[in-house]
């Protein structure tokens, strides 16, 4: 692959409404984004291997999901989020049932640029990880 096998670039904050702003409300907290509901966007059953820089990688998201990823032998990361956009408040955004794998025995590359990150966690709260499955970061 290239340097990415997915890249979100930059929002990905899915909506009702996409061109009108994101509203949390405690009026109603059964549905606090009632005036905007948010959308959720599953990426489902993707593989990224041997990328340049990054298997899956996203810039600011949303109620996005990440089901069932494999990833494996990426440069520098496996799986990298930067962002949860700050209005979202209560952990929609998920890396759910992940194979992450450091190095196979196919790692040439891997190996001579150093050692490839599992998960990038992003710079923000409200952000969940679930049967997450790391193997083969023993670097020696």
């Amino acid at each position: 692959m290239g340097r990415y096998g997915l890249r979100i670039f930059h929002n990905h904050v899915p909506r009702q409404y996409p061109c009108k702003p994101i509203i949390w409300s405690r009026k109603k907290p059964e549905d606090p984004y009632y005036k905007n509901p948010l959308v959720t966007a599953n990426y489902v059953d993707f593989t990224g291997w041997k990328c340049n820089r990054a298997g899956s990688i996203a810039g600011m998201i949303g109620d996005v999901r990440f089901i069932d990823h494999k990833v494996a032998d990426n440069l520098e990361h496996n799986i990298l989020i930067e962002k949860v956009d700050p209005q979202i408040k209560d952990n929609r955004g998920a890396l759910i049932n992940a194979l992450i794998i450091g190095k196979s025995a196919n790692t040439e590359k891997v190996l001579e640029a150093g050692r490839s990150k599992g998960f990038s966690a992003p710079r923000s709260e409200n952000y969940i990880i679930k049967g997450a499955k790391f193997y083969h970061f023993d670097w020696g």
